[in-house]
């Protein structure tokens, strides 16, 4: 059985007090996978920006450079 994980409340969400535990690590990198709706509403609000990552393949890359034209013409 897997352990249950839960929504963070969206007002504790943001909230980032102790990165203490980035010191001791020797890599600075984490790949992730993200859903394109959420790298969207993501980059829409203006809380994820292009260049904070980089693609790892040609159709991520093509699909990013899609959502910030799409980003481009709606603000």
């Amino acid at each position: 059985m897997g352990m249950p994980f839960t929504r963070p409340n969206p007002v504790q969400a943001h909230k980032i007090e102790d990165l203490s535990w980035l010191e001791s690590r020797h890599h600075d990198r984490v790949c992730i996978s993200i859903d394109a709706k959420s790298l969207a509403r993501l980059m829409q609000n203006r809380q994820l920006h292009a260049e904070d990552f980089s693609c790892l393949d040609a159709s991520s890359q093509s699909l990013v450079r899609h959502l910030l034209l799409a980003c481009l013409r709606h603000s």
